[in-house]
């Protein structure tokens, strides 16, 4: 708060913007805030008059300041105030075009503040909110874009007449707002006819943080795997090591067509990363029913040269249905009569013990 004396305009600006994430200490920061509605710099005025809307609930005193300074002849601050009054509580049908003006605002502090006091609208009347966010994307300029995109995901399902819009948006999109694109596609489509096809397009681009957000976003349209299984596979070669592990992962996770995806995982079990090993070696073994050349992969992988993989394999040997038990037996103990690390060791006999175990069994 003493920023907000400060001789140098820039850093009473900073001040009087920062000042608005503290809602903890709000009440000691009302009064100075309060003095920077007379301050000589505009910027100053604009941005105390944003910190007090987030600050000022439940305070007359600040709620009567606002409505003062609402008739400013700046056009921002009037603007900002009116925002602030909304975010306050004080909004009704009229508010909703101002906040939509707003959000599509270059200062970023007003078309920020406008977005939380839009979205809270959004969520509790979706209906009179919808038309005008569907309106901003067809004029596809920013930030209204990447706002407009943020507020839709908040209001999941009931921004599924947005859905094709949204979708639409992706090609022609620059990078930080095709992330916005995955992400409110992801939320509010519920079947996938739409989002499916972005977030194929987006295992393709060229940020990896991209790609990754993609993988992440496809197992929410688990039960339509049908749609997307060819792409996931093409992404077990992603050049990033975190997308392969989570491409790894989510192809274990949906458990379909070994025929298809166990070949792709076997090269994947002599990744230069261990942990892209270990984990292909343990989806594999994860199918019911796996083909032979994913046994033969896990049964090289004894012989990797690190122990955690060679414990992984020793493990995964155990747990699936083995084609040529004899073989398998064979290839642990072969394992077990070199192996010099203990760690290792102990999961190659355990293995065998399993084994061993299931071999009673099915004698009985």
């Amino acid at each position: 708060m003493e920023a907000l004396k400060d001789p140098e305009p820039k850093v009473r600006a900073m001040a009087a913007e920062s000042l608005g994430n503290f809602s903890r200490d709000g009440a000691s920061a009302l009064d100075p805030l309060m003095e920077r509605l007379s301050d000589e710099s505009i910027e100053v005025r604009r941005l105390a008059v944003l910190s007090l809307g987030r600050l000022g609930k439940g305070r007359p005193k600040v709620e009567d300041a606002l409505k003062h300074i609402s008739s400013d002849p700046d056009p921002l601050i009037k603007l900002n105030a009116l925002v602030a009054l909304a975010t306050l509580g004080h909004m009704d049908e009229s508010s909703i075009p101002i906040l939509l003006e707003a959000i599509n605002n270059k200062q970023e502090a007003t078309a920020k503040a406008a977005g939380i006091a839009l979205t809270k609208v959004a969520v509790e009347k979706p209906d009179n909110v919808l038309p005008g966010l569907i309106e901003l994307l067809d004029k596809k300029e920013n930030p209204g874009i990447i706002n407009s995109l943020r507020i839709l995901t908040h209001m999941k399902n009931h921004a599924a007449p947005a859905v094709q819009k949204v979708a639409a948006l992706y090609d022609g999109a620059k990078q930080p707002e095709k992330i916005e694109i995955v992400d409110t596609l992801s939320a509010i489509d519920t079947t996938g006819d739409y989002a499916i096809p972005v977030l194929m397009k987006a295992l393709k681009e060229p940020d990896p943080l991209d790609r990754e957000d993609a993988l992440t976003m496809l197992m929410r349209y688990k039960s339509r795997a049908d749609l997307f299984i060819d792409g996931l596979l093409g992404a077990l070669n992603d050049p990033e090591t975190k997308n392969r592990m989570l491409a790894v992962g989510i192809v274990r996770g949906l458990g379909q067509e070994p025929d298809k995806v166990v070949p792709q995982l076997v090269p994947l079990c002599a990744d230069p990363d261990l942990r892209v090993r270990s984990a292909a070696i343990s989806a594999i073994s994860s199918f019911k029913k796996v083909p032979p050349s994913g046994v033969d992969a896990i049964e090289k992988s004894l012989n990797d040269a690190d122990f955690r993989v060679r414990a992984a394999a020793a493990t995964a040997l155990a747990r699936i249905s083995i084609l040529d038990r004899e073989k398998a037996f064979a290839a642990l103990q072969s394992a077990l009569d070199k192996e010099t690390n203990q760690q290792a060791k102990r999961e190659i006999l355990s293995a065998l013990n399993v084994m061993r175990r299931n071999t009673s069994q099915s004698t009985h």
